[in-house]
Order: structure tokens, then sequence, then C-alpha cells
């Protein structure tokens, strides 16, 4: 801290992905505490949520599972009164992959703030604006942020200037430590926890957040394709309108990928060409039915 905090030019935020619970060595413990108390850019301290669930009526007849925060382990009292803190949680999907992340937690009365959304507000980030989870676009692969070793900072070789106005995250960075997470910009390397938090205050401070186009939106594109594309069944030969299909659906995934890129915004990958599929299998039916039907009449007329 005493490093960091030695530049003209201080960090921005320093966050501190490390719980210091318990009571360690009372000296030890009371220098890290004047040295946040001291320092002159705010400091965040992680804490870890303990989830529980209990069963509760609906008030009817039904019942459903109520999760709640239990407990939340945090740094010894006399360190935490002088920073801020937040909870580090990761929110893995099914599949045990990183691509959401939580910026508060709500139970019962009581708002619990992640260290990211702690981090983004004492930057000047706004976050009430976005929901209590948020899914992130990775800025990129594992081990791409770039890292600094404590070592070369403590002994001068990495000077405090180096930091000036950044935000600055200290944690674990070394396998074996239990904090790396499968991440889906990587399936064959794990990323640490601190970089993961920094991906998300990227993701959030440069509109990396990823929103799902509103489904009134997609389902006016699908009934405007499907009517062109209905005219064009209609009109021209099945060869044609097939090949009207293959653009359609290129075309669209093209489209879902320039969106994507330039908004963060997620079209869905079916509705449209899926759509367009029925709609094509649909008019080569019917125009088979009128094809046998024309060959039954002619026989008739042969006979």
């Amino acid at each position: 801290m005493e490093k960091l905090d030695s530049s003209e030019k201080p960090a921005s935020v320093i966050g501190f992905d490390i719980i210091f619970s318990g009571d360690g060595v009372q000296e030890d413990d009371t220098a890290l505490a004047d040295a946040v108390k001291a320092s002159p850019c705010p400091v965040v301290l992680a804490s870890k949520l303990d989830f529980a669930s209990k069963i509760e009526s609906d008030g009817t007849s039904g019942y459903y599972y109520d999760y709640y925060v239990k407990d939340e382990a945090a740094a010894y009292d006399g360190l935490q009164q002088y920073a801020e803190k937040g909870f580090t949680n990761a929110l893995l999907d099914t599949d045990g992959y990183v691509r959401r992340a939580y910026l508060r937690v709500s139970s019962g009365s009581s708002v619990y703030s992640s260290f990211v959304s702690k981090i983004l507000e004492l930057s000047g980030t706004d976050t009430s604006v976005f929901p209590d989870t948020v899914t992130f676009r990775y800025s990129g692969r594992p081990n791409e942020f770039e890292a600094v070793p404590m070592h070369k900072v403590i002994d001068g070789s990495i000077p405090a200037d180096y930091f000036a106005d950044s935000i600055v995250i200290i944690g674990a960075y070394d396998e074996g430590l239990l904090d790396s997470y499968s991440v889906p910009i990587d399936h064959g390397t794990l990323m640490y926890g601190a970089e993961t938090h920094a991906n998300v205050i990227n993701a959030v401070r440069n509109g990396y957040i990823i929103r799902q186009a509103p489904v009134w939106i997609e389902f006016l594109m699908l009934f405007v394709i499907l009517i062109l594309f209905g005219v064009v069944c209609s009109r021209c030969r099945m060869g044609t309108a097939l090949i009207s299909l293959a653009g359609i659906i290129a075309g669209y995934y093209l489209l879902v990928y320039v969106v994507y890129s330039f908004s963060s915004v997620m079209l869905r990958l079916l509705y449209i060409p899926v759509g367009a599929a029925m709609l094509f299998l649909s008019m080569l039916l019917v125009k088979y039915v009128e094809i046998q039907k024309k060959r039954a009449q002619e026989m008739k007329k042969t006979l």
C-alpha cells in the first residue's frame, strides 16, 4: 500500500481480491489497517457470501425455494472500517463457465454490492442502471490483461507512477490457489479471479454488456422476411427459392455477427432461419400437391 501510495498521482481505486478474515499477527494487522487508512485513493476489500435456501409457501397451494444470504465472510473489523467491501462470488453457468457476473444481491432488506460493482462506483461509473447480474463480453483471453508481480512493486523495479489513475486489483495469480475459472473465450485455459474481475469492469465501462434484442424487433424481422420469401417461393422455381433460402440464412448469421460485434446485442439464432426453412418446406409441399393434381387431371383426360 505504501509503495502504491508513494506516487504524486495515485491509483484511481485499489481492490484487494483477498479476504483478510480471522486474527493474524497484531502488528501486521495494525500496519495494514494504518496503510489503508492513510491511502489517498479508495480501497475495496473482498468478501464472500454464504448462500442458503429454504422452502417457502407462495400463499396458495404451492411452494418454492427462497435463496438468501446466510452469512458474509469479510475482513477483520480493524481493517474493514477504513475501506469499502464487495463480495467476490463467481456466477457459474450450468456448464461451469463464467459468462455472467453479479453486480449486487438482494436478500431480505439487505443489498450486497459485488467487488467489481464497488470498484466501478468508486471510479465514477454508475452501476445502478444495470441489472443485478450482467452477461458480459471478455476483452481478451486468459493472461492478456497486464499482470505485475507484487515483488517488483515492493522492490521498486516498477515505480508507483506506473499505476497512476489506474484501477489496481491485487489478488492470486498462479495455479493451485483455488481462484481460477473456465471461461468461454478459451476452453483450454483457466482465467484467474483477478483477471475475471478486470474483464467485468472493462465490459461495464466500455459497453461490452451483452443484451438480448427485444422480442418484438425479432418478430417484426421474421414477419417481413417471411412475407418477402413467401412471394419469392410462390412466383419462382423452387430451385431459385432454395438459393434464396440459403442467402437468407447466410445473410442473417452475418447480421447476427455484425450486430453483436458492434453493439453487444444478441439476436436469437434460430427464429428466422427455422421460420424461413419451414416456409420453404411448406411451399415445396404445396407445389408438389399441385403438380400431383395436374398429373391426375391429365391422366383423366387421356382416359
